[in-house]
């Protein structure tokens, strides 16, 4: 009640501010005549059954507009920076929970031995190996990313992108050069 009130006898008395209790009477009846969002009647007409009649005071609809839509700023504003404060929040716990179970990538240099996950898959690929190579790294990127290169002659791209999360030291184990 007192955002509504004290804001619409400040702008009325701006001349005279010693003489706010004379504007008391027309601020009193506008919000009387005024339905407020949860009923949809005026607090006049829910106590009496009639609608009041009372003269066109456009300065205090447009004083009582601009305390609406100035309280209407007031909570969007609160709304989004909650909504910012949870968000932030969460961007935080998700980032937490995905490095705990994210190991740190290998880096390679060029010119070491790799082998290459398979990323392709098709029929009849079930008892072929999941690694590929040897290859050679070529070039190094940003962010664990690599190019690479085929050695020797065996299944797979001669020449391909790859990241770190896709590749392991190449070992005779895997069936040698």
């Amino acid at each position: 009640m007192h955002k509504v009130v004290v804001p619409m006898l400040s702008k009325l008395c701006t001349e005279t501010p010693t003489n706010w209790y004379k504007h008391i009477d027309r601020v009193q009846q506008f919000i009387n005549n005024t339905p407020p969002r949860s009923t949809k009647q005026t607090p006049f007409k829910i106590l009496t059954g009639l609608d009041m009649c009372m003269a066109n005071m456009p300065e205090l609809q447009e004083l009582l507009d601009d305390e609406a839509v100035d309280e209407l700023n007031e909570d969007r504003e609160l709304v989004r920076k909650q909504a910012r404060e949870n968000i932030s929040q969460i961007q935080q716990e998700n980032r937490r929970s995905y490095n705990l179970r994210r190991r740190k990538e290998t880096s390679y240099e060029p010119n070491d031995l790799v082998a290459i996950k398979r990323t392709q898959f098709g029929s009849g690929l079930k008892l072929k190996p999941k690694f590929l190579g040897p290859y050679r790294v070529v070039k190094k990127f940003n962010h664990g990313r690599y190019e690479v290169e085929k050695v020797g002659d065996h299944e797979g791209p001669g020449k391909t992108s790859t990241v770190a999360e896709y590749m392991k030291r190449w070992t005779n184990s895997f069936g040698g050069e």
